[in-house]
This record gives C-alpha cells, structure tokens and sequence, in this order.
C-alpha cells in the first residue's frame, strides 16, 4: 500500500511554512511515496489570504522541484 498526502501547502498559500522543494524532501525522508498541493486561492477580498497566491510562482517551484526529484 502506497503512503500519500494530497492535502498539504507550502509557503505559497498563507497559513504555509516550507518551500515545496523542501516538502517534497520531508516526503521522502518520512517514506511518503506522493504527495499532493493544495494551495489556497482566496477569492473573497476580506479574507486575509487574498491575492496571496501566485500561480505563475506556484509553476515555476513545481517545475523546479521536479528537476531535483524526476
């Protein structure tokens, strides 16, 4: 049976604290075999995470963790 966690968010959404990169190596040193983003995207403008989230931000660490860990 595969370990995953589909449900965790790096410091691109506001409530995270660590770098993707850096999440996918705690993945691998506690023997998660994936792992899934779910960054916050606020679209209310009261909410305090509002315009937070850049994807284009988002892309660029997927693509560069990819490159350490592919």
């Amino acid at each position: 049976m595969k370990c995953v966690d589909f449900h965790v968010h790096s410091t691109l959404s506001s409530d995270g604290q660590s770098p993707i990169y850096q999440m996918c190596q705690k993945a691998i040193d506690l023997g998660i075999d994936e792992i899934g983003f779910s960054e916050h995207m606020e679209f209310d403008p009261s909410d305090e995470g509002y315009g937070y989230f850049s994807y284009d931000h988002y892309a660029r660490q997927i693509k560069h963790a990819q490159s350490m860990y592919d």
